[in-house]
């Protein structure tokens, strides 16, 4: 495919470097000089710096025969400016657009009008919200992947000490009649892969179970060696337009023991108003004397200040009250690089899971979700079974599923089930597919219809 990435910033050099290590061909531009110039000594695409919107630029950067069009530049109005520059001179383009503004995105019959066909906005800072919102509605987990209509979800755990699940082969524990989760993935020692019925489990790895909506119960967490600490209190750090996007989450899922720290006394107000059940501390979240004497013990403490410094700080002091589950947002490689050295298991970058995200959507085959797990290293996939494909009508030892390709779990009739050699997958069943993340084209074999002649 022939790709123009609009915008060399974190997103766009991201999608630059999966989609050329996937053999497209790429074109990125950007008006700094600078940029154009890093990209140049890491990345082998194609480079333009200049104007996005100037004729000269988009016909040097064929935008006429793009199949996909990215448009992540840092302001709303010239991605939306470009998305119609790019509709006007080639309507079978898909185009990615991202827009930050409320005011925009709010605005669905705008996206849905005809001058704006097979386009898709996507929002950094909401995927963001989500993602933690969703990671605090399963106690203690490091990760959560939710699917649609809440049938499955996919979360990580890292094993404790009592875990019951350490010392011997899985297969094994099996065998002695303990009742094993569905473990569809496992980072040990760095190294991330699929178990099978010979992995040893530590303490410290981490793993990844699928269960239904019914949730993690207590005997899982005495398996996993880890104690649940259940919906209690959250800070939130941070009350600006993530922050409160984080709160309407968890009062949604039934939080009511919710405390807002901001330094703007004029902010501390308006949240006043959003949560008159919540308790809003004017406070600045650097002090480290305010941080290591914050009031109670809460089960969660958020950090989405709007600098990514104070969140990385915010975070360690917190970790070091021992406070069970801390979730800075952070997008700065140098920090996401140092978060797990220094105890942080559950950082949200919102430019890494949207680009997850994207990538996810381009497959073929009909894709109902796509998700990146195990930073980046894994990616997860929701699909519908579809008629003609690999995997329908014949059972998963005869599908011929390339190695590395693991089959984790089928949704049939909302239930939820462990597949084996013998399963049969029928049409509109729901398949639960990971894979690394270098193999993630030869998703597209294996649930592409065949076209019979």
């Amino acid at each position: 495919m022939n790709v123009v990435i609009f915008g060399a910033g974190l997103v766009g050099v991201t999608l630059a470097r999966h989609l050329s290590e996937q053999t497209h061909n790429v074109t990125i531009i950007d008006s700094s000089r600078e940029a154009v110039t890093k990209i140049q000594e890491k990345i082998d695409v194609q480079v333009i710096q200049g104007n996005a919107s100037s004729d000269d630029v988009l016909e040097d950067a064929d935008i006429e025969k793009a199949d996909l069009v990215f448009a992540v530049t840092n302001s709303d109005e010239t991605n939306i400016v470009l998305t119609l520059i790019t509709h006007a001179q080639n309507e079978n383009a898909r185009i990615f657009t991202r827009i930050r503004g409320e005011q925009y995105t709010s605005k669905a019959r705008l996206w849905q009008a005809d001058r704006f066909h097979n386009t898709r906005i996507f929002n950094p800072e909401q995927a963001a919200t989500d993602a933690i919102v969703q990671l605090l509605t399963v106690p203690s987990a490091i990760e959560v992947i939710p699917f649609p209509d809440g049938a499955i979800k996919l979360a990580g755990f890292k094993l404790g000490h009592e875990s019951l699940l350490i010392g011997s082969p899985l297969r094994e524990l099996a065998k002695a009649g303990r009742k094993i989760p569905l473990i569809v993935a496992a980072e040990q020692n760095g190294e991330v892969h699929l178990p099978s019925g010979e992995t040893v489990l530590s303490v410290g790895d981490r793993v990844y179970i699928t269960f239904d909506a019914t949730a993690v119960g207590k005997d899982m967490y005495k398996l996993l060696g880890i104690r649940s600490y259940g919906r209690s209190s959250v800070i939130i750090v941070g009350g600006g337009g993530i922050g409160v996007r984080v709160g309407m989450g968890l009062s949604a899922c039934g939080y009511s023991n919710i405390t807002f720290i901001e330094k703007s006394i004029d902010r501390c107000h308006v949240l006043a108003d959003m949560f008159p059940d919540a308790f809003i501390m004017n406070a600045d979240a650097t002090d480290l004397t305010f941080l290591m004497n914050m009031v109670g013990h809460p089960a969660a403490l958020v950090a989405v200040a709007g600098r990514e410094e104070v969140n990385f700080l915010v975070a360690l002091a917190a970790i070091r009250q021992g406070i069970p589950t801390v979730i800075p947002m952070l997008d700065n490689e140098s920090y996401l690089a140092l978060a797990r050295d220094y105890g942080i298991e559950s950082a949200i970058s919102p430019k890494g899971a949207t680009v997850g995200e994207i990538l996810g959507s381009l497959r073929k085959g009909n894709i109902i979700k796509s998700a990146p797990m195990m930073n980046g290293r894994l990616q997860a996939f929701m699909a519908k079974i579809e008629s003609g494909s690999r995997l329908a009508h014949v059972t998963l030892a005869k599908a011929k599923i390339p190695k590395g390709i693991l089959i984790a779990a089928v949704v049939r009739n909302n239930r939820v089930t462990v597949p084996n050699g013998a399963t049969l997958l029928d049409e509109d069943d729901h398949a639960l597919i990971l894979c690394a993340t270098d193999l993630v084209s030869q998703i597209d074999d294996v649930l592409a219809v065949k076209v019979s002649t």
